[in-house]
């Protein structure tokens, strides 16, 4: 008897666990047909966004939902707009936040907004734009341009061959091989780049980046405030520094000219692409292999 009700009671316990844990959720899965050379533009809040690629003219989209309560998830709808070309896809929260309005016209008290897991499938020569508050996204295999918008969102991307344009406030930016131009803008976030070719153009205002070159293809730009730059290149590339005097550090043989009041231009190797580093208090390091 004695084990019975200790059972019974592990057997409650556990039930209660799980009702407690289980957040209310739902799904929506949905394909669509896109040109290989189409357009993609994503709108999420907060959540997850993975996006893969395939050599199919079709959208694959799986979409969770989760919330605290299920009235709110299922008050928050993923609306779809697409032809042979576009595919726009919104997460709308309109329903839930009329739910908070007081006699529909003011708005009382705090949004419980549920996040999303957005799982995408996309043609590899697509274009794709995501604009997110704090999404952590990832993107892998894309040879289309990438346009991405984010608060704090973080963005990883590997193996893109088009071109990467990012903008965010206190986001970071983590690039695997890309081979394609990169443009990212951040206030604080950083940006870490391990095998790419450029060009790059980098701005920031008190964020960071670190930069290691395959090659280095073309003229770079960086612009900080007091944010840091360190760039590695491969041993046998030369590259031509235009930067404050008192900014560049190295420990690569260069050859130093003036060419302002406080500005130089160090010529490493036999010279080559031009890295231009303009900045009020930060630092470009440039390293070898």
């Amino acid at each position: 008897m004695h084990t019975f009700r200790s059972g019974l009671v592990v057997l409650l316990l556990g039930l209660l666990v799980s009702s407690v844990h289980a957040q209310p959720s739902r799904t929506v899965d949905r394909s669509f047909d896109l040109a290989s050379d189409g357009t993609v533009t994503l709108d999420a809040y907060k959540g997850r966004i993975d996006v893969q690629t395939w050599d199919r003219d079709r959208v694959q989209v799986a979409v969770t939902i989760t919330g605290e309560k299920q009235e709110n998830v299922d008050d928050t709808r993923i609306r779809f707009e697409s032809d042979t070309d576009r595919l726009e896809i919104e997460t709308d929260y309109d329903e839930l936040e009329d739910d908070n309005k007081l006699f529909g016209l003011f708005r009382f008290g705090s949004i419980d907004r549920p996040s999303t897991e957005y799982t995408l499938t996309i043609p590899r020569g697509a274009t794709l734009a995501v604009d997110t508050y704090s999404a952590a996204t990832t993107v892998a295999g894309l040879a289309g341009e990438l346009r991405f918008d984010g608060y704090s969102a973080r963005l990883a991307v590997d193996r893109l061959t088009g071109a990467l344009r990012a903008d965010t406030y206190s986001g970071d930016v983590e690039v695997g091989r890309a081979e394609g131009p990169i443009e990212a803008d951040t206030y604080s976030g950083h940006l870490q780049a391990d095998s790419i070719a450029g060009p790059v153009q980098f701005s920031t205002y008190s964020g960071s980046a670190t930069l290691a070159f395959a090659t280095l293809a073309d003229d770079c730009s960086f612009d900080s405030y007091s944010g840091n730059v360190m760039v590695t290149l491969p041993a046998t590339v030369g590259a031509v520094v235009e930067t404050e005097e008192d900014a560049l550090e190295t420990d690569l043989p260069v050859r130093l000219e003036q060419i302002g009041d406080d500005r130089i231009r160090a010529t490493i190797g036999d010279g080559g692409p031009r890295l231009r580093f303009d900045t009020y208090s930060g630092t470009l390091s440039v390293r070898s292999r």
